[in-house]
């Protein structure tokens, strides 16, 4: 998934919740979340391949 800043998240988990999305990610074995305003958001994007 690509988020606002263009950066691809590859192995993340996405949370919709009814203000906001959150974006959990493991990097360097830390959690890292991101979160984005649902209003704000114009469109989302996922990428995965077919089995």
């Amino acid at each position: 998934m690509e988020g606002e800043e263009r950066k691809v998240y590859s192995k993340a988990v996405l949370f919709l919740r009814e203000r906001f999305v959150r974006i959990t990610e493991d990097e360097n074995a830390q959690k890292i979340n991101t979160y984005f305003n649902r209003k704000k958001i114009q469109s989302l994007r996922t990428y995965n391949k077919e089995e």
